[in-house]
């Protein structure tokens, strides 16, 4: 990995590489390519975070959009169909309560929630009873 005064440095849009040339990892708006092993610009439209170069599709989106074949679309505010809008404070895909996210999509008292993905569906825990410290 590329750490210290003499290492190459990795090539654009590469976070970790090897030797610097071979990347491991690359920025958002970039795609691994399986072969080469190089960060290739996603160029999908702008909201693409991540995508599949070689099939061009995008296959992560900034929030409040999700992947489609077309690149990224916004997400309407229907509550419980698993992908969460920007004025949804969580959707887990169910109008379920008292499982951390409500049947009108906000966070529950005593839960925290966080997204599995970018476009959801959130995954919401039971905070009440932890003693948090700085």
């Amino acid at each position: 990995m590329n750490r210290g005064s003499w290492c190459k440095p990795c090539p654009a849009g590469c976070v970790d590489c090897l030797s610097g040339a071979i990347c491991l990892t690359c920025l958002d708006y970039y795609s691994l390519h399986p072969i080469f092993k190089t960060c290739l610009l996603c160029n999908i439209d702008d909201q693409c975070l991540g995508c599949d170069v070689m099939n061009v599709l995008c296959t992560k989106c900034v929030l409040g959009y999700r992947p489609t074949t077309m690149g990224c679309s916004l997400i309407e505010p229907v509550c419980g169909d698993g992908f969460m809008s920007l004025i949804e404070g969580c959707d887990d895909g169910n109008l379920v309560e008292k499982d951390g996210c409500s049947s009108t999509c906000t966070v529950e008292e005593n839960f925290s929630c966080r997204l599995t993905r970018n476009e959801g569906p959130s995954l919401c825990f039971d905070t009440s009873g932890w003693v948090f410290e700085l």
